[in-house]
């Protein structure tokens, strides 16, 4: 089995050298990548979810009585200091998941095909008789897990009057859909039954990572402030070209593509966009994971006014490694997971929950790479309101 780190970095169009093989930052860049066990659970599960859903999907009822004893119950909301959270089941969760919005309503025929099994998701019932496959009842220790997670994030920023939602919410699966990585959708953080077979250490990183997507979600007008550290613009109008369109990976956590920023490549001045993608249509034969197929790539823009325009040449979008930048020194990429600039700010937030002093050399002689990024971010952070 190829070393994840260096696939990632293949993915990124990183050099070797980019990639540390130090414990800590193998941890960090798996924050979002599943486990080779979840992938190849995922890849058998799979197999029979088209199945599964065409034998039911006119049998809601009969699939929320099998998934919880108790789904139609208001769960528990627990005091977590600067929010509070509740732990979502059965089709409280299912219908959490399957909800319109700006994910689900602009989902690539390839997310259809890899993640739903289908050509187009036709109404929210179909999505929720998926969704419904991969829920899972939460155990005590579990709950005790994530919690210990909110605890160090609620000691860590109690001070800070972050503007949080009053309420966020944890559902587990068994890593469905989104080949078991961790997502949110809107106030709900998703994690994968595999994550629980991890240190507590591992886990509290996940969970800073996806509470910082909550929290970006909650303050979305806000984000181009929050991106500002690592140099990223907003414009308002912006199109994949129609050859990416069909192709696009989307990401849960950052929907919002009409980010770019302005990076060195061949000696001038060039504006980006990053992009995730498959470079060839989803082959249900082949029994890969969506992860198998995707690729990072910077893509050319023109910025005119508040619109960002695919560059062509020959009638070609031009798409750029990001080694071929000088990228990760203008974010000062403190990890490897830079394929949005809100995984490079979740990314960030979390290793300033996690670390106890960011400007100090960590046990096993790991030291953060540029602390000043992290300290703008939780600044910035503290002036929203």
């Amino acid at each position: 089995m190829k070393n994840k780190i260096l696939i990632l970095c293949i993915i990124l169009g990183l050099t070797a050298s980019s990639c540390s093989s130090e414990t800590t930052e193998k941890e960090q860049l798996e924050t979002k990548t599943p486990t080779n066990k979840a992938i190849e659970k995922n890849n058998e599960d799979n197999k029979n979810v088209s199945n599964d859903v065409e034998k039911n999907s006119d049998s809601n009822e009969k699939q929320e009585q099998q998934i919880t004893k108790n789904e139609n119950s208001e769960p528990n909301e627990f005091d977590g200091g600067i929010f509070k959270y509740k732990f979502l089941e059965g089709s409280v969760a299912s219908s959490t998941l399957s909800v319109s919005d700006d994910y689900i309503d602009n989902l690539s025929k390839f997310d259809c095909n890899a993640k739903f099994d289908c050509e187009y998701i036709a109404n929210t019932d179909y999505a929720y008789n998926i969704y419904a496959k991969t829920v899972m009842n939460w155990t005590e220790e579990e709950k005790k897990s994530v919690t210990k997670a909110i605890e160090l994030i609620n000691e860590k920023a109690k001070d800070c009057k972050f503007n949080m939602p009053k309420t966020v919410s944890f559902i587990k699966t068994k890593g469905l859909v989104e080949g078991g990585a961790s997502y949110t959708r809107g106030q709900t953080i998703i994690l994968s039954s595999e994550l629980f077979s991890v240190e507590q250490d591992f886990l509290n990183k996940i969970v800073a990572h996806e509470l910082f997507h909550v929290y970006s979600r909650y303050n979305e007008k806000h984000r181009e402030k929050l991106y500002t550290p690592l140099k990223f613009k907003r414009v308002k109008n912006f199109s994949l070209p129609d050859s990416l369109k069909d192709l696009k990976i989307s990401n849960p956590d950052a929907t919002d593509l009409n980010y770019y920023i302005t990076l060195e490549h061949n000696g001038e001045q060039k504006n980006f966009i990053t992009v995730i993608f498959s470079q060839a249509p989803f082959n249900k034969d082949k029994n890969l994971n969506f992860f198998d197929y995707l690729t990072v790539k910077l893509l050319n823009v023109d910025i005119k006014g508040d619109t960002a325009k695919p560059i062509t040449v020959n009638g070609e979008s031009v798409l750029v490694d990001i080694d071929k930048t000088n990228f990760m020194k203008q974010v000062k990429a403190n990890t490897n997971y830079v394929i949005h600039p809100e995984e490079i700010s979740a990314e960030n937030f979390s290793l300033w929950v996690t670390t106890k002093d960011i400007n100090a050399s960590t046990q096993g002689g790991f030291k953060i790479k540029h602390p000043d990024v992290i300290t703008s971010l939780i600044e910035i952070m503290k002036t929203i309101k």
